[in-house]
This record gives C-alpha cells, sequence and structure tokens, in this order.
C-alpha cells in the first residue's frame, strides 16, 4: 500500500513539473531614462500617443493618488503637463487605473468611477463615459481598432472584495465575469456605446481569481488576461477574442511574483513578442515569449526598475532607439524606458 502510495505521489509530482516551465535567470537591461519621481503619485498604467508631427510622442500615466494624469515627452520623460481634478464630472476621476489610446482618443479606466472616459488627444478634451451600468471594480483595458471611429474595449472587473454598502453585481442570475467586451462608435453625431458580451469564470477549474491587466493580438486572435491570484493564479490565462477561453495557460512556474502588464512586441508578418511583467518590490522581471507558439524567450529586468504595474510599448523607430522603446512603472512614482534594441540584443532574440 505505500509504495502504490510512494508512487502516486512521485507521478503527480511528474505531472506538475510537466506543466511548469522551465525558467532562465534574468539578464539586466539598463534603462535608458527615467521620468521624474514623484512618491506621493501612485501611478499606475501607460499608454503613448503619436501627433501628426513625427516628432511629438506624448507618455501618459494615471495617477491613482491624485486622480489625474501625468504627461511626458515619451522620447526624454520629461514632464509636459497634468490633468484632471479628483470627482465624477467628465474631464474628472477618481482612482484612475488602466490606460489605452488609439487614434486621437484616449481611454481612462477609473476604478472609483466604475466607468470608462474617453477623451480627445492631444487637448484632453472629454467627450463621454460608458460601463456604469456594468462595471464594478474595474481596473485594465485593451483597446480593438475595428474601423475608422469603431472600437471594442476589454475592460477587466476584479470585484471579489466588494464591501458591504458596496456597488453591487449587476448580474441578476449570479454569473460572475471578469472581463466585460464593450462596442464604441465615434463619429460626427457623438458616442455611441453598448456592452457586447462578457466572459471570465470567477469559479471552476477555469477561474479568474484576481484579474487587472490584459492585451489581445488581432493578427492571431489571441487575448491575454493576467491572473494575479498567489493561491490559484500567477499566470496568464489565453483567450480567443470572442472571450472563449483557450485552455492555454502561460507562466506557471515561471512567476514569482504578481503577474502584471502586458505588452505586444510586433516585428514582421505576424511574428513578435509578447512581455509579462512579474511585479515585485524587492525584485521585477519581465518574461518574454514568443507570440506566434507562445514558447517561453527568457526574461530581463532593469537596473532600478522595482514593482512594475503598468507597462507600454511604443514600436515607432527614432534614430535614438530604432527599434523602439519599452515603458514600465517603477515603484508607484515614475516611468522607467528600455531601448528594444538593448532587449533584443541582451536575451539574443534577433
Amino acid at each position: 500500500m505505500l509504495v502504490k502510495r510512494i508512487a502516486s505521489y512521485l507521478t503527480l509530482a511528474l505531472l506538475a513539473s510537466a506543466t511548469a516551465e522551465a525558467r532562465q535567470s534574468p539578464v539586466t537591461v539598463a534603462e535608458r531614462f527615467f521620468t521624474p519621481i514623484d512618491t506621493q503619485s501612485n501611478v499606475d498604467s501607460i499608454a503613448v500617443w503619436h501627433g501628426p508631427d513625427s516628432e511629438e510622442r506624448l507618455l501618459i500615466a494615471t495617477s491613482k493618488a491624485a486622480h489625474k494624469l501625468y504627461v511626458y515627452d515619451a522620447k526624454n520623460g520629461f514632464p509636459i503637463s497634468q490633468f484632471g481634478t479628483p470627482g465624477s464630472e467628465l474631464g474628472q476621476f477618481l482612482r484612475p487605473n488602466g490606460i489605452a489610446s488609439a487614434d486621437d482618443f484616449l481611454f481612462v479606466v477609473e476604478r472609483d468611477n466604475h466607468r470608462v472616459q474617453i477623451l480627445r488627444l492631444p487637448d484632453f478634451t472629454p467627450l463621454t463615459s460608458f460601463g456604469s451600468e456594468e462595471l464594478i471594480k474595474p481596473y485594465g483595458i485593451y483597446l480593438r481598432k475595428i474601423a475608422e471611429g469603431s472600437f471594442q474595449a476589454y475592460v477587466s472587473d476584479d470585484y471579489n472584495k466588494v464591501l458591504p454598502g458596496e456597488k453591487p453585481e449587476p448580474n441578476p442570475a449570479g454569473i460572475r465575469k471578469r472581463v466585460k467586451r464593450f462596442q464604441i462608435v465615434i463619429n460626427g453625431q457623438g458616442v455611441d456605446t453598448k456592452l457586447i458580451n462578457a466572459f471570465g469564470e470567477h469559479e471552476g477549474p477555469h477561474a479568474l481569481d484576481v484579474v487587472e491587466s490584459l492585451m489581445g493580438d488581432e493578427a492571431s486572435g489571441k487575448l491575454m488576461v493576467a491572473d494575479e491570484d498567489e493561491q490559484h493564479g500567477l499566470e496568464i490565462h489565453v483567450f480567443d477574442l470572442e472571450g472563449n477561453d483557450t485552455g492555454k495557460r502561460l507562466g506557471q512556474g515561471t512567476f514569482q511574483f504578481q503577474p502584471e502588464g502586458i505588452a505586444l512586441w510586433e516585428t514582421i508578418a505576424g511574428k513578435g513578442y509578447w512581455i509579462f511583467t512579474d511585479q515585485g518590490k524587492q525584485a521585477n522581471h519581465y518574461h518574454v515569449y514568443d507570440r506566434k507558439n507562445l514558447s517561453y524567450r527568457g526574461t530581463f529586468s532593469g537596473e532600478r526598475t522595482l514593482n512594475t504595474d503598468g507597462v507600454a510599448i511604443d514600436l515607432k523607430p527614432t534614430a535614438r532607439y530604432p527599434m523602439g522603446v519599452f515603458y514600465g512603472i517603477h515603484d508607484d512614482c515614475g516611468v522607467s524606458a528600455w531601448s528594444i534594441a538593448d532587449i533584443s540584443k541582451e536575451l539574443q532574440l534577433r
């Protein structure tokens, strides 16, 4: 009986090791520049916007503590301006978190206003908001462009810790969904929005337990959703863009801390890499996976950067950064920037 029991334990151990990935030691890639440090800002997520002038590039960060947006020059991190005040009117924010841009539109997720606000760039003109009827504690956003003026917004809704007296769950059947998918049409008549569907189970074998970051890939039809739960998560769930769970999981045995910001590094002909943040306060890593076959390719860290929440990538080349720039939040108080060419060289990716 004892022999059978030992054999059973060995079998389970082998199965567990087979599903875990072989993680490499991280290589260090030096940051190229930093934004000014503001220890009171509690910045979370970032987006990049390109102006009609090829030299005009804005790096925009959400500040959860100040309830505003910090605006920097994306080429060097120099501060340009700040936008917003605390409140629930358009142009105001309550704990802004996720952020995404497409064309001249900026989408800002507000956890404590239970909504997504749309602004027009570069003047930050408020247009409208949506999601207040469907969202409870929204955090992250993936913005998908469908056509000119037509978008889909995938918003993570993490409401495990809803307290008594807070906004109740809107689903009368009690079926919790972790990602809400909206349609947005912006034209000369205004802005139309509607909920398309909701997906991502809260319970069961495919549950998403603690969700914030998500990012999609139009070419492959994949949507990556990070699960930060320390007991059942620490992995990436792979969905399709309609919200169907493929059953594929990434990062099992690779993530040491919390899966956070996600960036898609596109190269040529549908090739490229995914960058997944492994957020830690003493050690902070970025895991790189192949875009097509989702194989693990390596891990890098910065020299100074810690505790990264959101990330962003700008692949438009400049003389100084011919392959583009990767940005990551540094310890809730600033933004770090890396040359994509440096990352590629150190990980021997191209």
